[in-house]
């Protein structure tokens, strides 16, 4: 009798360790898979589910850019004193190109270099094509998983973490 029912307490655990495995697996490719177009920002919530077609970024893409980035809630999220640098950059030549440079702080979105920031933030410029789509931190996410953003800190951990301790949920948009 022992032995049976050991026999069954190892077959269920099995299923259920099987099953976790199973489920754990489909809501990472769900989340990776599933964007109902509804939202510009958020966690996934209008990523591209088709692959994208960059183009070339001209003056064009830059015209709404400022207005695209201050209706983004990281940036409406900003700590009053947090300063961060956005930079596109091209390879169009075979060399990397800096293009444009915008400052951002909470509610305020100005190109220009800052003489302090917190954060650098360095993205493709072929990003800009869609980021009127997409939204500020889901353009992020996609340039990142293609290798196209970077980030650079100017201040140390310990500040960076302190002073943007409330914007955890950006933590992927920020690269900290």
């Amino acid at each position: 009798m022992k032995v049976i029912l050991t026999i069954v307490i190892v077959i269920v655990l099995a299923a259920a360790v099987f099953g976790g495995t199973v489920l754990v697996s489909e809501l990472k490719n769900s989340q990776q898979n599933s964007y109902s177009g509804q939202s510009r920002e958020g966690s996934g919530s209008n990523e591209p589910s088709k692959p994208i077609e960059y183009g070339i970024a001209d003056e064009n893409d830059y015209r709404n850019l400022e207005e695209v980035l201050l209706d983004s809630s990281m940036v409406k999220d900003l700590p009053n004193d947090g300063i961060l640098l956005l930079s596109f950059y091209n390879f169009y030549t075979g060399e990397r190109e800096w293009e444009k440079s915008y400052t951002i702080m909470k509610n305020f979105v100005s190109e220009g270099t800052p003489i302090e920031y917190d954060i650098k933030l360095i993205m493709h410029s072929k990003y800009l094509t869609i980021l009127n789509i997409y939204g500020f931190c889901n353009t992020i996410k996609l340039a990142k998983s293609n290798g196209d953003f970077g980030t650079e800190t100017a201040i140390s951990t310990t500040s960076l973490l302190w002073k943007y301790r409330g914007m955890t949920k950006y933590k992927d948009c920020l690269g900290i």
